[in-house]
C-alpha cells in the first residue's frame, strides 16, 4: 500500500503540471491574438483565438474577441455561432445577449430577437441598449397584433432613444425598418443614409438601400448604388452579378461587358473570369465575337499550357457549332500534338471523339475513347461515349455496366442517369428507366432539360397527373423558363385546366425582351380562345401574330389550320391567297397553297404547284412526299414511283422518303429489299421505335440463323410490356422463335384482337397455337391467315400452308 501511495504522488504532480501548461498555452495564444487584433491583423488574430480553445474551451474573453473579430470581418453568421456558445456557457451574460439580439435585428430574424432580447432587458433594464431592445420587442408585439397606434408609438420611442444616444444601432435599425414597413420610403432612405454614415461598410444596410431605390424606380441611383457596393465588396459575386443583370435589363451591354472585363483582369490572368466574358459575348454578340476574343486570349497565353488547353477547347466548340467542323477538329488535334501535359489531354481527346462521332467518323472516335480508357478506365466522359455506342448497338446491359462505373466517379451527373434511363428502355425495363429519369431531375435541381425529358416519358406512360405535378414543381424552380411554361400550358389545355393555362400564359407575357416567349404566349392564348369556342377571337389573335413580312410561314399556317378545323375552307383559302400575294416566293406558303388546293379537290393545280417546288428546291422531302401521295391516290403508281426514285437519287439519306420506300416494298412482298432499307434507317437512328420494330419483325420472319435471331431479340427488348398491337406482335413472334411459347401467346393473342385482318399476325398466332399443341385453334387461325393472304407471295403464308398440311 505504501508503494502505491509513493507512485501516486509523482503522477499527481505530472497532471498538475499538464493543467498548468494548458492554461499557460491558452493564455499565450489569447495574448498573441489580442496583439494581432490591435495591429489590425484580423485573420491571424482569429486563428490565435481559435487556438485558445484547444486548451481552454471555456475561455470567455477569447470567444468574445473572436466573435467581435468575425463581425469586423463581415461574417455575422460565424460571429453569431460564437456568441451562442457564450450564451450556453454564460446564460445570464448581458453583453452576449445584447450582441446576439443586435445581430438578429440586423438580419431580421425576429424569433431570435424574442429569444435573446428579453434576457438582456430583464438583467440590465436601465442600459440604453436594453431599452432599445425593449422598444423593438414592443414594436414586434404591435405589428403582430396589427395595432397601428402602438406600432407608431414604438417607432417614435426608437427615434427618441436615437436622438439621445446616436450609438444605439438597434434603435437605428428599427427606425429604418419601421419607416420602410410603413411605406414611408423617402424618410426610410434618409434614415438609411444616416445609418450608413456611421457604418459605411455594412452590407445589409447597402442591400436595403438598393431595394428602396429599386422600389422608388430610380435607375440612375440604383446604378450608382450597385457601383458603390461593387467597389466596397469586390469579393461578393452576387453584387457584380446584380450589376451585370442591371445593365442587361437596361440593354446597356457595353457597360455589362466592362464590368465582366474588369472582374476578369488582364488577359494572361486566371481563366475563369475570361471564359465568363466569352460566354457573355456568345449570348449577346454571337459566336464570331466570342471567337475573336478567344483569339486574343490564346495569343496572350502562349506558353501557358493549362490556359491554352481551355481556351482552344472552347474555341473548337464554338467553331464546331458554327459549322466549321474540320477547323474545330484541327484545333484539337494541334493541341494534342503539343507535348505539354496539363491534365486536360484526356478531356480534349474525348471532346474530339464527340465531334468525330457527330461527323460520322466512328472509327476515329472509338480509337480516341479506347486510348483514354486504357490510361484511365474510370474516365467519365469516355465511359459516357462508349455507353452511347453500346446502347446504339443494342447492348444495353453492357452500357449499364459502363455507366455504373461512371456514376461511381460522378454520382451527381444527371447526364449519366439520363443515359442509364435510355439503356434501361432499350432493355425493356421502363420502370427502372423512369426511376433514373426522376433521379436525374432531382440531382439537376429540376433543370429544364431533365424535367422536360422526364415529363415526356411520363406522358408516354399515360401518367398525366404525375407529368403535370412535375412541371408545376419545375416551373416554381425555373420561373423564367419559356420551354417549361409552354409545356405546362399545353398540357393544361389538353386536360381542360384553363386556370393553370392562363397563369402560365401570363408568366410568358411577363418575360421581357424575349420574342420566343411573346410568340408562344400569343399562340397559347389563341388555343385557349379556340377551346372556348371563341373561334373568331382566336383567329384574329393568330392573324395579328402572322402579320408583317418578317412573320414566319408557320405563323400563317397556324391561321390556315385553325380555319380548316373550324370548317372554314373558303376563309382559309382567301387568307392564304392574301398572304401569298404579299410574299409570292415564300416556299412554305406555296406548299400550304398546294395542300389546300388538294383538300379542295383541285388536284391539277396542286400537282403543278408541288412539281414547281420540287424543281426549285430539289432537296426538300416534303413536296416529294405530298406529290407521291397525290399520284398514288390518283391511281398513277408508276409516276409516283418515278418521283420517289428520282428524289432518293438526289437525297439518298432522306429518312421520310426511305420510310415510304420500305413500306411499299413490304406491301409488295419484297421483304428482303425492305429489310435492307430498314437496316439503313436503323443504322442512321436506332432510337426510332417504328424502324426498330419493323427491322426486328423482318429479321425474325426471314432469318433462321442464331445470330440474326439474337439480333432481332436484342432490338425488340425495348418492346417488352408495350401496348401497341404491331409492337406486341413483333415481341410475341420473337418470343416464339426463342421457344418461349407461353409468353409469345400472351402478346400475340392481344395483337390479333386488334389486327385480326392481318394475315401475318394470324400466322404468328397460329404457329404459336401449334407449338402449344392447341391443334384446333392453330388450324382455324392459320386457315384464316391463308384466306386473308388471297394467294399472295408472302413467305409466311407458304409456311402456314405447310404447317396446315402437317396438322
Amino acid at each position: 500500500m505504501r508503494f502505491a501511495k509513493f507512485l501516486a504522488l509523482p503522477l499527481l504532480l505530472v497532471l498538475l503540471a499538464a493543467c498548468e501548461s494548458s492554461e499557460e498555452k491558452a493564455e499565450a495564444f489569447f495574448q498573441s491574438g489580442m496583439e494581432l487584433r490591435e495591429d489590425g491583423d484580423l485573420d491571424r488574430a482569429a486563428l490565435e483565438f481559435r487556438n485558445v480553445f484547444r486548451y481552454d474551451g471555456a475561455h470567455k474573453e477569447a470567444r468574445t474577441n473572436l466573435a467581435e473579430v468575425l463581425l469586423l470581418q463581415g461574417n455575422p453568421n460565424a460571429a453569431y455561432s460564437q456568441y451562442l456558445r457564450l450564451a450556453e456557457q454564460y446564460p445570464d451574460d448581458v453583453d452576449t445577449r445584447l450582441a446576439l439580439t443586435g445581430i438578429a435585428v440586423d438580419q431580421q430574424i425576429w424569433s431570435e430577437v424574442r429569444r435573446h432580447g428579453p434576457v438582456a432587458v430583464e438583467n440590465a433594464p436601465d442600459r440604453p441598449e436594453s431599452r432599445a431592445i425593449a422598444t423593438v420587442l414592443d414594436y414586434l408585439d404591435a405589428t403582430d397584433a396589427e395595432d397601428e397606434a402602438s406600432t407608431d408609438a414604438a417607432l417614435a420611442k426608437a427615434e427618441a432613444l436615437l436622438a439621445d444616444n446616436p450609438d444605439l444601432d438597434v434603435a437605428r435599425r428599427l427606425v429604418v425598418l419601421g419607416l420602410l414597413a410603413a411605406n414611408r420610403l423617402e424618410e426610410g432612405l434618409e434614415a438609411l443614409d444616416a445609418a450608413l454614415e456611421r457604418k459605411p461598410d455594412d452590407p445589409a444596410l447597402h442591400t436595403l438601400r438598393l431595394q428602396v431605390l429599386n422600389t422608388l424606380d430610380r435607375p440612375e441611383e440604383v446604378e450608382a448604388q450597385l457601383r458603390d457596393m461593387y467597389a466596397r465588396f469586390p469579393e461578393n459575386e452576387e453584387i457584380w452579378r446584380g450589376l451585370i443583370a442591371f445593365y442587361v435589363q437596361r440593354e446597356d451591354l457595353a457597360a455589362a461587358e466592362e464590368v465582366l472585363r474588369t472582374e476578369a483582369g488582364p488577359r494572361d490572368g486566371p481563366v475563369e473570369g475570361h471564359l465568363t466574358v466569352v460566354q457573355f459575348l456568345v449570348e449577346t454578340q454571337g459566336a464570331e465575337a466570342a471567337r475573336a476574343e478567344l483569339a486574343q486570349l490564346i495569343a496572350a497565353n502562349e506558353g501557358n499550357a493549362e490556359a491554352m488547353d481551355r481556351y482552344v477547347s472552347v474555341d473548337a466548340r464554338l467553331a464546331f457549332g458554327m459549322g466549321a467542323r474540320d477547323e474545330a477538329t484541327d484545333l484539337l488535334r494541334a493541341r494534342l500534338e503539343d507535348d505539354a501535359d496539363t491534365g486536360r489531354t484526356m478531356e480534349i481527346q474525348t471532346l474530339l471523339a464527340q465531334m468525330l462521332t457527330s461527323m460520322g467518323n466512328q472509327v476515329g472516335a472509338r480509337a480516341l475513347v479506347e486510348e483514354v480508357l486504357a490510361e484511365d478506365a474510370s474516365n467519365v466522359d469516355a465511359l459516357k461515349l462508349r455507353s452511347v455506342w453500346l446502347i446504339e448497338a443494342d447492348k444495353p446491359v453492357e452500357a449499364i455496366t459502363e455507366l455504373r462505373t461512371a456514376l461511381d466517379q460522378a454520382p451527381n451527373d444527371a447526364e449519366i442517369l439520363t443515359l442509364m434511363a435510355q439503356a434501361h428502355e432499350r432493355a425493356g425495363d421502363t420502370e427502372l428507366a423512369g426511376e433514373r429519369l426522376a433521379l436525374a431531375v432531382d440531382l439537376s435541381g429540376n433543370a429544364v432539360v431533365e424535367t422536360l425529358r422526364y415529363a415526356r416519358f411520363l406522358l408516354q406512360q399515360n401518367r398525366v397527373p404525375a407529368a403535370r405535378a412535375l412541371l408545376d414543381e419545375s416551373v416554381g424552380a425555373n420561373p423564367g423558363s419559356v420551354d417549361l411554361l409552354t409545356e405546362q400550358a399545353r398540357l393544361a389545355l389538353q386536360e381542360g385546366d384553363t386556370a393553370v393555362a392562363r397563369t402560365a400564359i401570363s408568366k410568358l407575357d411577363r418575360i421581357e425582351n424575349d420574342p420566343v416567349a411573346a410568340d408562344r404566349a400569343t399562340a397559347l392564348r389563341a388555343a385557349l380562345l379556340l377551346d372556348e369556342q371563341r373561334v373568331e377571337e382566336g383567329v384574329a389573335l393568330l392573324e395579328s401574330r402572322a402579320e408583317g413580312n418578317n412573320a414566319s410561314g408557320s405563323a400563317v399556317l397556324d391561321v390556315v389550320r385553325t380555319r380548316l378545323r373550324a370548317g372554314q375552307l373558303d376563309e382559309a383559302r382567301a387568307y392564304l391567297t392574301q398572304r401569298l400575294n404579299e410574299r409570292p416566293e415564300d416556299p412554305v406558303l406555296r406548299f400550304a397553297a398546294a395542300v389546300l388546293q388538294l383538300t379542295g379537290g383541285d388536284v391539277e393545280s396542286a400537282e403543278i404547284g408541288l412539281r414547281s417546288l420540287i424543281a426549285e428546291f430539289p432537296e426538300a422531302p416534303a413536296p416529294v412526299q405530298q406529290l407521291y401521295s397525290l399520284l398514288r391516290n390518283d391511281d398513277r403508281r408508276d409516276e409516283a414511283e418515278e418521283v420517289l426514285e428520282a428524289a432518293l437519287k438526289r437525297m439518298p439519306e432522306a429518312r421520310s422518303l426511305l420510310l415510304i420506300r420500305a413500306g411499299n416494298l413490304e406491301a409488295e412482298a419484297q421483304l428482303e429489299e425492305a429489310l435492307a432499307v430498314y437496316e439503313t434507317l436503323y443504322a442512321a437512328n436506332s432510337d426510332d421505335l417504328v424502324v426498330a420494330n419493323n427491322l426486328a419483325s423482318l429479321l425474325s420472319d426471314l432469318r433462321d440463323d442464331e445470330e440474326s435471331l439474337a439480333r432481332a431479340a436484342a432490338i425488340a427488348l425495348r418492346l417488352n410490356g408495350t401496348r401497341i398491337p404491331a409492337f406486341r406482335d413483333t415481341y410475341g413472334w420473337i418470343a416464339y422463335r426463342q421457344g418461349k411459347y407461353e409468353e409469345a401467346l400472351t402478346y400475340l393473342e392481344s395483337a390479333a384482337e386488334s389486327m385480326g385482318d392481318n394475315p401475318v399476325v394470324l400466322y404468328h398466332l397460329g404457329m404459336t397455337y401449334a407449338a402449344l399443341d392447341r391443334t384446333e385453334e392453330a388450324r382455324q387461325t392459320l386457315e384464316q391467315a391463308v384466306a386473308l393472304a388471297d394467294d399472295g407471295d408472302l413467305p409466311q403464308i407458304a409456311r402456314a400452308r405447310q404447317t396446315l398440311q402437317g396438322l
